[in-house]
Parts: C-alpha cells; sequence; structure tokens
C-alpha cells in the first residue's frame, strides 16, 4: 500500500553524508567474522571536516519530488516538493543528443513518457539519441495518471521533461515561464540553438527555498558529466571555489532556506568512477554521497574497503561513530555512517 513514506526520502545525515546502505542487517554472521573485527579506517581531511561542519544533520529529501502525489521529476512534483518544506528536492541527471542535462530518472523513455506514440521506430533508444527539442515532445504526465488514478489530474497531461537548470529554477521560488499554448519559452543563440529556458517568479510559492540533491545515472555514459555539473552549478550560482562567491538566495524567516548556505547542493552516485571524478572536479569539497547495495554479505575487510575508498574521494562521514575503527554492525546509522531510507 502507498503511504506518504514515499513522498519524501527521510535522511539521516551525521553532519555530511558519506556512504549510503540500501537494506543491510548483521543479525548473525556466517562468514567466519564477527562483530570485534575492527578493520581501520581512514582520517578525514579538513576539507571533509569543513562539510560535516556545515551540513544538516537531519534533512527530508524529496525524492524525484513530489513522486507520490505527482509525475516523477516533472515542474508539478518539484514544485509541489518545494511549497510542502523538503530540505532537498532530489533529481536524476542524464544528458541528451545536443548536451542538455536532464533531471530524468531512467536511460529509457519507455517508462514514463509516450514516446511509442511520438517515436514507434525509436522508442527503444536510449535518452541520449535525442536532442532536448525532440524530447520536449513527449509527454511525461499522462502515464502517471494512469497508473494512480486516485491522484490523477488533468493538468499532468502534457509535462515536459526538466532539465538540472529547471530544477535549481523551482528550488528558488521561480517556474518555467510558458506562452499561451502552455509550451515553454526556449532561448536560442544566432544559429537558433536551444541555449536555455524563461524563467518567471512562481505565483503560487510560498517562500521554502530547499536545496538540490543529485544523482548521476549512468554516468558511464556520459563522457565529462561531472565537468558538466559543475558548469551548470558555477553559472547558476550554486557553487563556487569560494564559499562567499555563492549566489545569494533570499530567504524568510520560519521557512526552508538551505538553498542559501553552502549546503545547497549534494551529490550522489552508485559509481565509483563518478565518486573519484566529483572529487578532482569539485575542488572545494561539498556534500557528496557514495550510495553501494548488497553489502549484506560482506566482510569487514571488503566493507571497510568501500569505506575507504569513499573516504578517500571525498565523501565526509561521521566520525564521532567511529574514532578511526569500524564495527561492522549495521544500524539505521551504517555503524556511524549516514545511511539513506528510501521508499
Amino acid at each position: 500500500m502507498k503511504t506518504n513514506s514515499r513522498i519524501l526520502q527521510n535522511v539521516i545525515f551525521a553532519s555530511a553524508i558519506s556512504l549510503g546502505m540500501v537494506g543491510c542487517t548483521d543479525d548473525v554472521r556466517t562468514d567466519g567474522f564477527t562483530n570485534s573485527d575492527l578493520p581501520e579506517i581512514h582520517e578525514l581531511s579538513q576539507a571533509q571536516k569543513d562539510v560535516i561542519a556545515y551540513t544538516p544533520k537531519n534533512a527530508i529529501i524529496a525524492h524525484r519530488g513530489t513522486e507520490f502525489w505527482a509525475p516523477e521529476e516533472s515542474e508539478a512534483a518539484m514544485r509541489w516538493a518545494r511549497n510542502i518544506g523538503a530540505d532537498y528536492i532530489e533529481c536524476d541527471l542524464q544528458r541528451t543528443k545536443d548536451g542538455v542535462t536532464l533531471a530524468l530518472h531512467d536511460e529509457s523513455l519507455s517508462r514514463t513518457t509516450n514516446i511509442e506514440v511520438i517515436y514507434p521506430n525509436r522508442w527503444q533508444d536510449y535518452v541520449s539519441a535525442f536532442t532536448f527539442e525532440e524530447l520536449l515532445k513527449l509527454d511525461i504526465g499522462s502515464w502517471f495518471n494512469e497508473a494512480n488514478p486516485e491522484q490523477a489530474r488533468a493538468s499532468f497531461v502534457g509535462l515536459d521533461v526538466l532539465t538540472l537548470e529547471d530544477v535549481i529554477a523551482i528550488a528558488e521560488g521561480k517556474r518555467i515561464k510558458r506562452d499561451a499554448n502552455g509550451k515553454r519559452i526556449i532561448i536560442r543563440d544566432s544559429e537558433g540553438k536551444y541555449i536555455g529556458t524563461e524563467y518567471e517568479p512562481d505565483p503560487f510559492d510560498n517562500g521554502n527555498r530547499p536545496g538540490v540533491y543529485i544523482e548521476t545515472k549512468a554516468p558511464y555514459m556520459f563522457a565529462g558529466m561531472e565537468e558538466t555539473l559543475r558548469t551548470i552549478l558555477e553559472k547558476t550560482g550554486w557553487y563556487a571555489e569560494n564559499i562567499d562567491d555563492l549566489k545569494v538566495i533570499p530567504t524568510e524567516p520560519g521557512k526552508v532556506g538551505i538553498a542559501n548556505t553552502p549546503a545547497r547542493v549534494i551529490l550522489q552516485t552508485f559509481d565509483l568512477s563518478a565518486l573519484k571524478n566529483f572529487d578532482r572536479v569539485f575542488t572545494r569539497k561539498i556534500p557528496t554521497l557514495y550510495l553501494t547495495m548488497d553489502l549484506i554479505n560482506s566482510s569487514p575487510i571488503t566493507y571497510a574497503e568501500r569505506l575507504n575508498y569513499a573516504i578517500d574521494n571525498g565523501n565526509s562521514y561521521w566520525p564521532e561513530y567511529c574514532s578511526g575503527k569500524l564495527s561492522c554492525q549495521h544500524t539505521s546509522l551504517a555503524g556511524g555512517y549516514g545511511s539513506t531510507f528510501r521508499s
């Protein structure tokens, strides 16, 4: 049964996030190790400790927006998540053939669009085979109405795919500017190529300013994704080498205001090479999470190897729980490492 736990992702941050666990238990070990086996864990750098100091200890993450109430990673889902008070709105990254960075979970378009109707001969192609303007012809909302009749709304029909810049604009209290037919107003260069979207103040904005929680999906398919991500964040003022140079985003007392803090962006990935690239590209460290799965059968040694790889590549964690050692007792905090509770 669907519950409101699907609306938001409740993430416990140990001041900053490092290694995420998904479904770990350790009641009985059968691998010859015990919970008293304590491999050495690497020390945090000062930069990682600085991240720990400014990242919220507790935060609510809207997973793909309000995916229970609206089509995932749509403008409706992101605006809704902002207004109900999520600390962060989460999105996944894909990239189009012409280099536009999308907020989209799947590499395929068949699950959440009407691609079989619009491009019947290309419905099995990856997102990266299409230009952004080709993708704007797709409807990413109607599938939700069909799958969730109790939450269906006529306004979801015809929703278009989002870019990362769209998500950031929504976090700042804006919405996509559209013409009389509901089509987004886009900005082109002198050759007619898409270079951006126009935004306007959201008349339904209630003052919340969440951060943006970004997961790179299939980064092995998109060379230079991490550099592109940094470029977008710098262009929008959401990343700067000097924290004092970050864009000032006005906030209101009593409202979510993480968008105007150094912790405004959190990065996460399942991919080891992407993690390494995050560390290389973002020379000023920002909150970063290495997600991993199926650690039920891990030994203290293999578990420690993953943790050390994460630490060595820019992740931050809760040092008070570990003190240079690691227990393989998997608790809700994964032995002191920030865990993501997923719906």
